[in-house]
């Protein structure tokens, strides 16, 4: 397995991830109606744009590539803070088939070297309370921070944040 930067033709397999593990990792937590709007064009358009096509964006992406070259998982990172918190997950995906191998352990470490080169020091993460993943977060050494109720879609979705006041290790 190889973490590497992404590069703009990764897009349509991250898209693919993103959409696939997005709906069964939220399925009974976000509306359906919510989760059947987004379609793959739109997340390849949206991840184009955000990462390869915006001059001043402040995130970046590192994707796990297998052995066969194939994209399995990736990490998108933001660096223009949250909350008092300089670094901000935004996204991490790991196709099912590919979870608990630690792939998502190697996509966070990945992304905290690259926030320490650049000086940010401190990390957030928000995501849904009812994310069965979200221990992962904890594992990883985050500390609950902050916990709010959004709605989506007419429904009160609890959210929860997650923060690493030092990352450098």
């Amino acid at each position: 397995m190889v973490v590497r930067e992404a590069i703009p033709s990764d897009v349509p397999s991250v898209a693919k991830i993103h959409m696939d593990v997005w709906k069964d990792t939220y399925e009974g937590i976000i509306p359906s109606e919510v989760l059947s709007q987004r379609t793959y064009d739109e997340l390849e358009d949206s991840w184009l744009d955000r990462l390869f096509e915006d001059p001043d964006t402040k995130e970046f992406m590192l994707v796990a590539e297998n052995d066969d070259g194939d994209i399995v998982g990736f990490i998108v990172v933001a660096t223009d803070g949250d909350e008092g918190y300089r670094g901000v997950i935004k996204s991490i995906y790991v196709y099912e088939d590919y979870q608990r191998q630690g792939i998502g352990t190697m996509l966070f470490n990945a992304a905290l070297d690259k926030l320490v080169e650049e000086d940010i020091l401190n990390l957030i993460v928000w995501t849904y309370k009812d994310n069965k993943n979200r221990v992962f977060y904890e594992k990883m050494g985050g500390k609950v921070f902050k916990e709010i109720v959004v709605e989506i879609d007419g429904r009160k979705v609890g959210k929860i944040a997650y923060v690493w006041d030092n990352i450098k290790h």
